[in-house]
């Protein structure tokens, strides 16, 4: 139920330890724990069913939008238009002039960067994902919708568990946990609040990004 930021240098390990909570890799020593449950002991896709997933590498194929996002799972309409809602690209689907039927190219040709992201968002949080594992969600948006889509998070996402692996800090200063990676392992952890006041990597980070 919390929100957890991932931090760090490019090649700290953001992207695998996102990857590790969504099995996509395995560990190759020690375990995830789900409470007092080893994560390996639950089938990957038993375990996808109740996750949303954004990875660097993920795509979109040659489809209709609407198609990209369901996914190959039930189409409901009400899940459909909410999780557009909330990733901010209902506006712009429903103005084109196929709306939800547009046919979208091969590695997302056809839309914009940014169209492409959220339209990966919508599609993770399609099936209302108890756990959200979201890798650089906001790195090809403008401010706008960035600020959007951080705003969307904090209002409909209350009891689901988040982790963002984030490169600009200012989308994640609201966490309930920061954790800061260095060359694959902790650093330090913490509020915004307390690791600005620690003074250490997480400061310097920081401030490299708003001066």
């Amino acid at each position: 139920g919390k929100t957890v930021a991932l931090v760090g240098e490019s090649g700290s390990g953001k992207s695998t330890m996102s990857k590790l909570l969504a099995q996509l890799y395995l560990p190759s020593l020690g375990e995830i724990g789900l409470g007092n449950i080893n994560l390996a002991t639950i089938s990957a896709e038993t375990w996808r069913m109740y996750c949303g997933v954004i990875t660097q590498e993920s795509t979109l194929f040659k489809d209709t939008i609407c198609n990209n996002i369901v996914f190959g799972r039930e189409y409901d309409k009400d899940k459909l238009l909410k999780s557009v809602t909330i990733a901010n690209i209902r506006k712009e689907i429903e103005t084109m002039a196929r709306g939800y039927d547009t046919m979208i190219g091969e590695n997302g040709r056809g839309v914009s960067e940014g169209q492409k992201q959220r339209i990966l968002f919508a599609r993770a949080i399609y099936n209302d994902p108890e756990y959200i594992f979201l890798d650089e969600l906001t790195s090809t948006l403008d401010s706008r919708n960035e600020g959007n889509i951080i705003s969307s998070i904090r209002e409909y996402f209350n009891e689901q568990t988040i982790v963002i692996a984030a490169h600009r800090l200012a989308t994640i200063i609201d966490a309930d946990l920061i954790i800061v990676l260095k060359n694959g392992i902790i650093a330090e952890m913490g509020t915004h609040k307390q690791l600005i006041e620690n003074g250490r990597e997480y400061t310097s980070l920081f401030h490299s990004q708003i001066t």
